[in-house]
């Protein structure tokens, strides 16, 4: 029994020793690493302004109708705009849909190009421009991006941008029916751009709108990955918000 408790104690000693040694080798082994350990990349000082007391608070007077008007939108999406989208893409071949995704891009890079000029960005305007002619005449009027094949950079630029860019406050954050979040200078950026190609796709024949712009929407919809109430999070309204309204200020600034 003796025996036992001696044996029992010299055991113990054995694993203090251990674990010391194992304490100190970490502890020297971080010494010399020590100089590989990187800042984290997204504390919370890097994404959060020390003077933000509420991060997710955004200009929002009007929240009671741009919170209905959201629960609009998600059910349209649901029971209209995704079934009507999924037969579109049903019966449309690939490529098909493809050049009409392109068609619709280049005629972007007319509201990119007045914008851009306006703007006074001299080198990307005249890249836009460059793309717009070369998809127009290779591309038969845009539906193959032969650009993209050139190399020709692609911006996005509207109206809402460049009125931002002289100094135009976002002003309220806006949810529009259908089209979703927006602001009042991106409202009125929407309708000036509309106003600047529109023509050019409609004006002379009205019938044109009864197919454009339905393909237009449904376009538009295909290339949004986003689908409501599939984030996960009960504070998905406000979310949207802010990443909506932090894109735009970014979008500015680029």
């Amino acid at each position: 029994m003796m025996n036992f408790k001696k044996i029992s104690l010299i055991l113990m000693c054995f694993l203090i020793e251990a674990c010391s040694t194992t304490f100190n080798t970490t502890s020297s082994s971080t010494s010399v690493f020590k100089h590989e350990t990187s800042e984290p990349t997204f504390i919370h000082e890097r994404i959060v302004k020390s003077d933000v007391a509420m991060p997710l608070n955004v200009w929002d007077p009007l929240e009671g109708v741009n919170r209905a008007t959201y629960r609009f939108n998600a059910r349209f999406d649901r029971y209209v705009y995704l079934p009507a989208l999924t037969g579109y893409q049903y019966i449309t071949p690939d490529f098909v849909e493809s050049g009409i995704s392109n068609f619709f891009n280049n005629l972007d890079d007319i509201r990119t190009l007045f914008n851009q000029i306006l703007q006074v960005k001299g080198k990307k305007s005249i890249q836009t421009g460059g793309r717009f002619v070369t998809n127009s005449i290779l591309g038969i009027f845009g539906l193959f991006d032969v650009a993209s094949y050139f190399e020709i950079p692609k911006y996005n630029e509207d109206f809402g941008q460049t009125l931002g860019f002289y100094g135009v406050s976002p002003g309220p954050y806006l949810v529009v029916p259908i089209l979703g979040p927006s602001n009042l200078r991106d409202g009125v950026g929407t309708i000036t751009d509309s106003l600047a190609v529109s023509p050019l796709v409609s004006d002379d024949h009205p019938d044109r709108k009864v197919i454009v712009y339905p393909l237009r929407f449904l376009d538009e919809r295909a290339k949004t990955s986003f689908r409501y109430y599939q984030t996960g999070s009960p504070f998905e309204y406000e979310l949207v918000r802010l990443f909506h309204s932090t894109k735009r200020n970014l979008d500015v600034l680029k």
